[in-house]
């Protein structure tokens, strides 16, 4: 698919990017049109087919809502889009990506995330609502120092 085209998202992504998370159920209710712009979206005849954001707390971030339609998962739209979310992270100078996963530990392991302890994300990672109210206690929780990232 040499048409899908990748952009920032704009507050007028907000409520299709919400629809999409919701589809696939993952967590949205912490996503604001004001923090949307850390968010990128892959699209495809004006369609939003999947989705990439990061949470940014100073020298940290979450990774957040990686998401691509089902019936686009087989096109590399997840990797090209985690790509681009972590060359954006490290033009924001991000030095360590945390992520909550129910699903897909496996897939975010094959990537150089490492499986760690809740206990010692950063506090500022602990204080997002991501982290306290919308994943259970039972998602793992992974970090990826970028400087080994793909």
């Amino acid at each position: 698919m040499d048409n899908i085209i990748y952009k920032p998202a704009t507050k007028n992504d907000e409520p299709l990017i919400k629809s999409l998370l919701a589809k696939n159920n993952l967590p949205y209710g912490d996503i604001k049109a004001e923090n949307i712009i850390d968010f990128i979206i892959a699209k495809y005849e004006d369609k939003i087919i999947g989705v990439i954001g990061l949470e940014i707390f100073d020298h940290v971030a979450l990774l957040r809502s990686l998401c691509v339609e089902e019936e686009y998962r087989k096109e590399k739209i997840g990797i090209s889009l985690y790509k681009k979310i972590t060359a954006y992270a490290h033009a924001k100078r991000i030095k360590e990506l945390y992520l909550l996963t129910t699903t897909a530990d496996k897939y975010f392991n094959r990537l150089g995330f490492e499986i760690v302890n809740r206990l010692t994300a950063p506090d500022l990672i602990k204080m997002s609502l991501e982290f306290k109210d919308y994943c259970p206690s039972s998602a793992v929780f992974m970090k990826l120092s970028l400087d080994c990232a793909i």
